[in-house]
């Protein structure tokens, strides 16, 4: 049974003789190599034909067979290499097919990418024209889930520059969503400093959208590898590093309106400690408000090696920071940083030269105590860097760029279900001409389930120019839903009874009389009542007396 005939997707079912399958849904599109770009088919049409010569036999004897036009009006036909009791049966892969999403002309750096609540996910990059030079702006893309009559289909807004230097520089971005907006720092101007603007998630697709570009305080110039994290309530989060010169360290800067933003507050004084150099910070917020960041030690004068990665915290809202404490030692490079429970924090770094295998600590009480190092099993030859987030419950997703065994360029996938790294994926990926450039990002929305992940593909272009292609792909993952953080619901305070004032009562006022006195010569009745207890009284105190006379004399 075929539904969908005329539009741009085909929605498939099948009767095994026993059973209907679930519907799958088919859309075409293939590499044209001629022309290096991708083609996608509409106004398909479908039938059933024999399988083709070598073609895989299955419990279906017929292959389907699709006629399609394209963008420009020709005509397109593809055939499936299956019956369709396979093609329809068989288990779907965990990840979408690869979808190439912008081309560009020069060299696109990694990008900064995050979903919003509506699952719509959102994608800057700074694209350089030559290798080893920054770009002169910001780029974005939007990838949108619009309805169609099958059911729903991805659809890319294309790209466009929303974020211009005035002096040519703007590099090195890191994006986050907070309610209805968009939050984004970067590295710009010549100076290189760090800049913040913001727009809302439906309007950042032009320019005009997004607010004037400030800069961030910073004690000095010349700051690189900003990150931007949101703490409950919607606080802001950045650090940054300021990596070489007088002032070198690690920073970090907060805001509740992204307008307004605190002093920088020194995490680590790379000078003071001797450092030649502190670079690329990382940082998460965990449900208690600790702020966890993540850095590296290295030498700019040994070719960037990298000499460790260091760790520090705060629990006052970055007013102060503990004592750093040194991860690993060693040529080590590209360290991340998730929280994955509420207080349990995830660390991994890269070995920068070797087999370039991950390593992976973790604390279960935010950040006091750690376990010791162990390799992440099955992540090798995975140059950094890769994408780790938080799926919530508990869960973390790892995602990198690596080889398998033939050399081939595969998609890496370990979640980690509150206690171990789970078993690991590897999705082959085809790139048609295209070599993929190293590193990954990573977002991941566990209320919709979904997990998407954006790399890079180089191509050969003319003159030893190297154009570089970005690409998406997404998985499910566990859905998640988020237990709201406890708040404590104020009590009413009693109203005070009201306190009874005490009435004042008048003083008797003494009456002056201008009449003599009474005649004290009365009756001696008139004072009987109060001589009599006297004058008995005195009887008793007389008699007492002379009986103790008359026995003194007797003696």
């Amino acid at each position: 049974m075929v539904a969908g005939t005329g539009s741009d997707a085909l929605i498939l079912a099948a009767w095994n003789g026993e059973r209907w399958s679930e519907p799958r849904r088919l859309g075409y599109s293939f590499t044209d190599l001629e022309m290096a770009r991708q083609i996608y088919l509409s106004n398909l049409h479908v039938a059933l034909a024999g399988l083709s010569e070598g073609a895989t036999e299955g419990q279906g004897d017929k292959a389907l067979v699709a006629v399609g036009v394209d963008p420009e009006g020709d005509v397109w036909a593809t055939s499936s290499q299956m019956g369709t009791l396979d093609l329809v049966f068989v288990p779907l892969p965990p990840w979408s097919a690869p979808v190439d999403f912008a081309q560009s002309e020069g060299v696109a750096g990694l990008p900064a990418i995050a979903s919003d609540p509506e699952g719509r996910l959102h994608v800057l990059w700074s694209d350089a024209p030559v290798p080893g030079e920054p770009g002169a702006a910001l780029l974005y893309a939007r990838r949108d889930e619009t309805s169609i009559s099958s059911g729903s289909e991805a659809r890319w807004i294309p790209p466009a520059q929303v974020l211009p230097s005035a002096d040519g520089r703007a590099d090195q971005p890191a994006l986050m969503v907070v309610d209805d907006q968009l939050h984004a720092v970067w590295r710009g101007s010549q100076e290189a400093q760090i800049f913040h603007s913001q727009a809302f998630v439906g309007d950042a697709y032009a320019a005009s959208g997004w607010r004037e570009p400030q800069p961030l305080p910073a004690p000095v110039a010349l700051a690189s590898w900003p990150d931007i994290a949101a703490g409950i309530g919607g606080t802001l989060h950045v650090v940054y590093a300021v990596p070489i010169n007088e002032g070198r360290g690690i920073y970090y800067t907060r805001s509740e309106d992204g307008e307004s933003w605190s002093e920088a507050r020194q995490i680590f004084d790379a000078a003071g400690a001797g450092w030649a150099m502190g670079d690329y910070p990382r940082l998460a917020i965990d449900l208690h408000g600790t702020i966890h960041v993540v850095w590296v030690r290295a030498d700019p004068l040994g070719k960037d090696l990298t000499q460790a990665i260091y760790y520090a915290r705060s629990g006052d809202g970055g007013e102060t920071w503990s004592e750093p404490l040194e991860v690993v030692e060693g040529v080590y490079a590209w360290p991340e940083i998730a929280v994955s429970g509420a207080r349990t924090v995830q660390l991994l770094w890269n070995e920068a030269t070797g087999e370039q295998a991950w390593w992976h600590r973790w604390s279960i009480d935010g950040g006091t105590e750690w376990t010791r190092p162990e390799r992440v099993p099955g992540f090798r030859n995975t140059p950094g860097p890769v994408g780790l987030v938080s799926g919530g419950g508990g869960t973390a997703h790892l995602v990198g760029l690596g080889q398998d065994d033939g050399g081939a360029p595969v998609l890496l996938y370990m979640a980690w279900d509150g206690e171990q790294w789970g078993e690991r994926e590897a999705f082959r990926l085809d790139l048609a001409l295209e070599a993929p450039v190293p590193g990954v990002s990573a977002a991941v929305l566990p209320a919709l389930g979904q997990l998407d992940v954006v790399f890079r593909g180089q191509g050969e272009g003319g003159e030893g120019i190297q154009p570089t292609n970005l690409w998406h792909t997404r998985r499910g993952v566990p859905v998640v839903v988020a237990t709201p953080v406890p708040t404590l619901t104020p009590q009413p305070t009693p109203t005070p009874l009201p306190t009874s004032t005490p009435m004042a009562l008048p003083t008797p006022t003494p009456i002056l009389s201008l009449e003599p006195p009474p005649d004290s010569s009365g009756s001696i009745l008139d004072l009987l009542p109060f001589l009599l207890p006297g004058g008995l009284a005195v009887l008793i105190v007389a008699g007492a007396i002379g009986l103790g006379l008359l026995r003194t004399r007797r003696s």
